[in-house]
């Protein structure tokens, strides 16, 4: 399954600017999660410390 790149989800990379140099793919994810409203699961530590209510621990 493709995932889309629209407009909406880049501009939701600004929100994140401590991540420019975080892997790229983490930063989509993260901001098409944000953009569109749903719930991130991953186990990246980093993603994880931000304190994003909508990124969850996949750990857990």
């Amino acid at each position: 399954m493709e995932l889309p790149l629209a407009s909406r989800h880049a501009n939701a990379l600004r929100e994140e600017p401590e991540l420019a140099r975080h892997d790229p793919f983490d930063r989509f994810l993260l901001a098409r999660s944000f953009a569109d409203g749903m719930p991130l699961l991953t186990a990246d530590h980093v993603l994880l410390a931000l304190g994003r209510t909508w990124v969850h621990d996949a750990r857990a």
